[in-house]
């Protein structure tokens, strides 16, 4: 009966670690700031923009590039909601695509996709946009910390290679 209580405790510790292993692996991390960028941060996240952007602050955050080329990144939050975790192209297409056309904006190429960052989960939402002759993609991360569920938006009117992937790399939660 002392081996088999003994070989029970040794294997529900080998289970601990597996599991406390695996929960690490998932840990948010600080991510590095690529060269170039500076970290924004409010009480619930953080992720890299590129230096020389002006900031706002209030309820709705926008960091804008100087150049006046357009691109931009939104930080907004509002209560958390589940709405956009079973979130599909077709409930888009039929939930929130009527809403930006009724404000003169034609969307295509519509995305989602579930992915993870440092640890944080993240739905994101990508399209190609036109408004007023103006072409523009847009990625949103969308993500619930705590009680809130934040959409971190950059908008691109000048193709940037680099700060889509930049902004999710670094994008985790402080909280």
């Amino acid at each position: 009966m002392k081996k088999i209580s003994l070989v029970m405790a040794v294997l529900l510790l080998i289970a601990s670690c597996v599991f406390t292993l695996a929960a690490c692996d998932k840990a948010a991390k600080t991510p590095e700031i690529p060269e170039g960028y500076q970290a924004y941060s409010n009480d619930a996240l953080s992720f890299a923009y590129p230096e020389g952007w002006s900031a706002n602050s209030g309820s709705v955050v926008t960091l804008m590039d100087p150049n006046g080329n357009g691109n931009n990144i939104t930080v907004v939050y509002e209560a958390k909601t589940d709405l956009y975790d079973d979130m599909t192209v077709e409930s888009f297409n039929s939930m929130m695509k009527p809403t930006y056309e009724a404000m003169g904006m034609t969307v295509s190429n519509v995305a989602i996709e579930k992915r993870t960052t440092n640890g944080l989960d993240v739905v994101q939402l990508s399209y190609d946009a036109k408004v007023a002759g103006q072409s523009l993609s847009q990625t949103a991360f969308i993500t619930t910390i705590g009680d809130s569920t934040y959409s971190i938006t950059v908008t691109e009117m000048t193709p940037d290679a680099e700060l889509v992937a930049n902004v999710f790399n670094t994008l985790y939660a402080l909280k």
